[in-house]
């Protein structure tokens, strides 16, 4: 592989780890912004990132092994760049473990740490000669997290979701119409529009993506409108839309669709969407406004028959899709969130007419994020629980999501 391929990862890696961004979306960026770059290439460059985020914990502790200077205490340039190599090392089998090591010295200089040089030649020449030796764990997230989820699905469902979120798996995309390459398709055999799309190539090389035919988009998150029985003509509220898939979905059912978030940026990624799916005709159904719904919007009083509520949350069921989740995610953050959504909770339910409904969900499997929120929102507002689903890895073929359907009764 070409050196620039390994700068382009070790700056996007800089970008999630030393300066918090989040891993899909500085990945999604340096790939649109080296959209010329060969599908080998970019696929190369989405498997070390994705991978070494994915693994950081057993890295960190095999450099730490191997290493005078624990990962912790070195330069933020430096442990990037022992990550991705030692990832490289460890993980790739078809990558010279010479040519990896070669490039990490190269890039050390290039970047101003020729003094560095030799301690990072050492340490990766090290780890390469005991490569054989190191155990490598195949379930890598934090110990509250495995603890956590042993207690809400025991070890037997534990050890299926920790297996099937290390796994690399295709994306998953919603077949919106006629127009899409059927030989970029695989039925997944869950429901009748979702596929996954073949091979590594990035979903906008592929023939109807532009043109709208398909939308990326998990199966669980499909089963949102399913779930919440939309029908032609119903108004419905997405309230934290973005990046706007519920929405186009429910808008494809016929719904009159008003989708927001918090800010431009998060309404501007539903607008894009928006404009390649969507048809000047069609425009009308389907609206966008900046909105925080932690804040009441008196102007959505007892408006609407649907109102989907996907909140902010934990994340901990897309861990597989977005490896950062499991590192920077802190159990103390749970109890934050919990106030966020029910603040959001408090609002939404006074957006549902009389008789509507509220489509409460998260991607996450922490029963205190799902069913207890649902359960709150039936007990202080008497609404009914319809029905309820939790979505979990290597069980449901899907991310792990939780959907729960609740009606509001006629005054």
């Amino acid at each position: 592989m070409a050196a620039n391929e390994r700068e382009i990862i070790l700056d996007c890696l800089i970008e999630i780890n030393e300066k918090g961004a989040l891993s899909h979306i500085a990945l999604r960026s340096v790939l649109e912004k080296y959209d010329h770059l060969s599908p080998n290439s970019k696929a190369f460059i989405k498997r070390v990132v994705e991978g070494t985020v994915e693994n950081q914990i057993t890295i960190d502790g095999i450099i730490d092994s191997y290493s005078k200077v624990r990962t912790g205490k070195q330069k933020p340039l430096i442990r990037t760049l022992l990550r991705m190599s030692v990832y490289q090392i460890m993980y790739l089998d078809k990558v010279p473990e010479s040519a990896v090591i070669n490039e990490a010295v190269k890039l050390v200089k290039k970047r101003g740490f020729t003094g560095l040089s030799g301690f990072v030649n050492g340490v990766l020449r090290t780890i390469s000669k005991n490569s054989e030796k190191i155990r490598i764990e195949d379930k890598d997230v934090p110990e509250w997290i495995r603890e956590h989820l042993i207690s809400c699905y025991g070890e037997e469902k534990t050890g299926l979701i920790l297996e099937d979120i290390n796994k690399i798996h295709p994306v998953t995309v919603r077949l919106r119409g006629e127009g899409a390459d059927p030989d970029a398709l695989e039925e997944t055999g869950i429901l009748p529009f979702a596929y996954y799309l073949k091979g590594r190539r990035s979903p906008a090389d592929i023939k109807g993506f532009k043109e709208g035919a398909f939308v990326i988009q998990d199966v669980a998150g499909m089963h949102v409108c399913l779930m919440a029985d939309i029908k032609e003509g119903d108004k419905v509220l997405d309230l934290c839309a973005a990046p706007g898939m519920k929405a186009l979905q429910a808008y494809d059912m016929g719904a009159d669709v008003t989708a927001c978030d918090i800010s431009e940026k998060k309404t501007g990624l539903i607008v894009d969407n928006i404009r390649r799916c969507v048809k000047e005709d069609g425009e009308s159904r389907i609206r966008t406004m900046v909105s925080d719904a932690t804040v009441f919007e008196p102007g959505f009083e007892n408006k609407f028959d649907k109102v989907i509520c996907d909140v902010p949350c934990s994340g901990l069921g897309v861990m597989g899709r977005k490896s950062d989740i499991r590192h920077k995610t802190k159990k103390e953050d749970l109890d934050e969130l919990f106030l966020i959504q029910r603040k959001i909770l408090d609002n939404a339910v006074r957006y549902v007419k009389d008789g509507g409904r509220l489509i409460y969900s998260t991607c996450t499997m922490n029963p205190g994020e799902n069913e207890e929120n649902a359960a709150y929102i039936a007990d202080r507002y008497g609404f009914v629980l319809e029905k309820e689903r939790q979505f979990l890895p290597g069980i449901d073929k899907t991310d792990g999501f939780y959907i729960a359907v609740l009606d509001k009764p006629e005054s």
